[in-house]
């Protein structure tokens, strides 16, 4: 497994952005300072740490071989831990250009909001058509041990299984 650390990453270039050597991201860790972490290992993941505790605590990607973003798992501070509160999947046409995305925002009580956009492309112009609904569901597995530095498998755990709502 390789890691590689990063003040910032370019969602535009996928690549990170003021590389970071392990002992300075693990001091930003240590000092609750923003960073990100390049996780190679069979599949390509990017965790983005913000120590926002007012909003999302951290997320996880998983990239495509173009650095494209498949999935994001997003995880808000919840009595000490974490919780996966968005996730969203998205899709590429063979041009890499963004065709659709599903998205999930839960409730700690199971409540949940589901969006479906899709777009299409037509000579320079974007169409796109978006249907929600909303429900309920069993959020127990939802639930995640508070990332350590370095040491970012419960957030990573489980993240392929949401390939199969694309």
């Amino acid at each position: 497994m390789k890691i590689s650390c990063y003040e910032r990453w370019s969602i535009q270039e996928g690549r990170g952005i003021h590389p970071l050597s392990i002992q300075e991201a693990e001091k930003f860790h240590q000092q609750q300072k923003h960073y990100v972490a390049e996780i190679i290992h069979d599949k390509r993941y990017v965790v983005n740490v913000n120590f926002n505790f007012e909003g999302y605590f951290c997320s996880a990607k998983l990239l495509n071989q173009y650095g494209k973003e498949i999935i994001l798992a997003a995880y808000q501070l919840h009595e000490g831990n974490l919780f996966l509160r968005n996730v969203q999947m998205r899709k590429y046409d063979e041009n890499q250009e963004p065709v659709g995305m599903v998205s999930f925002v839960y409730e700690l009580d199971g409540r949940y909001k589901k969006a479906i956009l899709e777009a299409q492309y037509h000579n320079d112009k974007v169409t796109s058509n978006e249907e929600v609904t909303y429900g309920k569901t069993n959020v127990d597995h939802h639930f995640r041990d508070m990332i350590q530095f370095g040491k970012y498998e419960s957030i990573l755990v489980g993240i392929e299984s949401f390939l199969d709502e694309i």
